[in-house]
């Protein structure tokens, strides 16, 4: 009898064991974009509503992270197979390590862009001050004349010596 030595043997993962842990570690990698930019990242400017839209999406393509994270984790347990289970498990942490640290970093970094319709405002509005600084700049010498009128259709262009 070995009394100074302890021979129990833990033993080694069984594959529905890794299968378990690699789907737990794909849901958690789910929610690691919407999550990070809902902590850390920027506000969103305009309604609620959209913003909440803004998440799902985001939500959506960890999903489809998680998928390629399961799907490839599978298939390096699979040609690893015949050596040990700490190489597949050990691949799976380093792959979830990886992915979660991406989107992360792009959850943080996520910028909202304007609506077309906003975008176009601001493109009519610096047309409006190209207008005048063309206006300004192409008299030379001369006192600058600007038309109100080309510049907004709302005004009249009215002369200054009428009644």
């Amino acid at each position: 009898m070995n009394m100074g030595r302890n021979t129990m043997r833990i033993p080694l993962p069984h594959p529905v064991f890794q299968a378990a842990l690699r789907l737990c570690l794909a849901i958690s990698l789910a929610g690691v974009l919407p999550l990070s930019h809902l902590w850390w990242g920027e506000t969103y400017p305009g309604d609620g509503q959209h913003a909440f839209g803004a998440l799902v999406f985001m939500a959506m393509i960890g999903l489809g992270i998680a998928v390629v994270f399961f799907v490839v984790g599978s298939a390096v347990q699979f040609a690893l197979r015949k050596r040990k289970h700490r190489r597949a498990i050990l691949t799976d942490l380093v792959l979830w390590t990886l992915l979660a640290g991406v989107l992360t970093y792009a959850g943080i970094s996520a910028r909202y862009s304007d609506t077309q319709e906003e975008a176009g405002n601001r493109a009519s509005l610096r047309g409006q001050a190209s207008t005048l600084t063309s206006a300004r700049t192409s008299v030379i010498g001369q006192e600058p004349t600007v038309d109100i009128a080309s510049i907004n259709p709302a005004f009249e262009s009215h002369d200054a010596r009428t009644p």
